[in-house]
């Protein structure tokens, strides 16, 4: 049996990232971290920044930002997603109200985020799944009527569009992530980009943290560069402990600022973006092309006027039978289940939740039958015809 598995999900690292952040460590990383800044200002044109640890803590600050001075912020989460979400207002300190999510867009049910803003929310988090886009400007002026600083979860929108607009840029504050997954990685990393002057001016009074990272950080970055390759991927995902491809709730942690590390890997792979993203959308058009009229998936749609940056393609499946993500024959694919729980069930988390006793449907519709294929460069061509026969197969 072949133990070749394909890579849910890719960023491009190179030797020569490696090198440089070796380079960086080695130097303190004072100048990746700046020549990170002017890449940031330059591609976001932010207010103020701030880079982080990941993105996650991005997210924690910015929630902790939009509540009152010396108060608990309130935070409007979706309820289905990544749980890194949960993890970031744990760090916050936040009380959450969840809304549901329309598993026909990925983006908010309306009924249900409204009943969510009228809880006197201090913010509002919309995220971008698997590089969907929301369609943020029918939701800035619920969220101003609502008095709620609007916050856009970007972390896997890496590329992606609306209206020309980067995603990232088009609410008061903006969540991004340069995690091993997230399409620009420097193995680990986050920033806050904020927009909005009262953000801002908060940001820029934050007291600055102290880096993270060091050589075991390095090694890790080593190891990524290794598993960017389906035979490595493939062996070590067949060893249960190590627990790659798994999705858990991580406990919250102290903020801290990028690593030299991640800021010499992240100068180095910035420029492979454009490319990486291209990529992405032409295998998902192709995938899309077999998706369309299957009598077994929905495909979740974008707004118009944009450019998904497909990080993974997400689907839904339709029908009484099991969703098929987790066959061995799919997930040899690079296929897999999305978040297997909605945050309204997430153990640990709930007690946080001021609604925990909404029903939430579409969330949870959405952790039982969502799954995504794999859109990065990493595949081949007979990859990708690998993945059009297992969808024909499937009518």
């Amino acid at each position: 049996m072949s133990l070749v598995r394909q890579l849910p999900a890719y960023s491009p690292i190179t030797l020569r990232a490696v090198l440089t952040a070796g380079r960086a460590l080695l130097g303190g990383g004072a100048a990746s971290r700046r020549t990170l800044e002017e890449l940031l200002l330059t591609e976001f044109q932010p207010r103020r920044l701030a880079l982080l640890d990941s993105g996650t803590s991005a997210l924690a600050v910015a929630i902790r930002l939009s509540g009152p001075a010396g108060g608990v912020p309130v935070v409007a989460l979706p309820a289905y997603g990544c749980y890194d979400l949960a993890t970031a207002a744990d760090m916050a300190g936040a009380q959450v109200v969840l809304y549901d999510l329309d598993p026909a867009t990925l983006g908010p049910d309306a009924v249900s985020l409204e009943a969510a803003l009228a809880q006197g929310v201090s913010a509002l988090v919309v995220a971008h799944l698997f590089g969907i886009p929301v369609d943020l400007e029918a939701l800035r002026p619920l969220a101003s009527a609502a008095g709620a600083v609007l916050i856009e979860d970007a972390a896997q929108a890496v590329g992606a569009r609306y209206r020309g607009r980067l995603l990232g840029t088009l609410a008061d504050a903006g969540v991004l992530s340069f995690g091993r997954g997230k399409g620009r990685t420097g193995g680990h990393g986050g920033a806050l980009i904020a927009y909005q002057q009262g953000i801002a001016d908060r940001l820029a009074a934050e007291p600055v943290p102290g880096q993270g990272g060091g050589v075991g950080e390095y090694v890790m970055l080593k190891a990524q560069w290794l598993l960017g390759r389906p035979a490595v991927y493939g062996l070590l995902a067949s060893v249960p402990q190590l627990g790659l491809g798994q999705t858990v709730y991580r406990a919250p942690h102290p903020v801290r600022g990028l690593s030299p590390v991640a800021a010499g890997a992240l100068v180095s792979t910035w420029p492979l973006e454009p490319e990486e993203t291209a990529q992405r959308r032409q295998t998902a058009n192709r995938l899309l092309e077999r998706l369309a009229d299957h009598p077994r998936f929905r495909v979740p749609r974008a707004p118009e006027a944009s450019e998904p940056g497909y990080l993974r393609l997400p689907v839904v499946a339709e029908g009484p039978s099991d969703p098929p993500f987790e066959t061995a024959a799919a997930l040899r694919l690079g296929i897999m289940p999305g978040y297997p729980s909605a945050l309204c069930d997430l153990k640990g988390f709930r007690r946080r939740i001021i609604n925990a006793g909404d029903p939430f449907p579409g969330a949870r519709l959405l952790a039982a039958r969502l799954g995504t294929l794999p859109t990065h460069s990493r595949l081949r061509a007979r990859d990708v015809v690998a993945l059009t026969s297992w969808l024909d197969r499937l009518r």
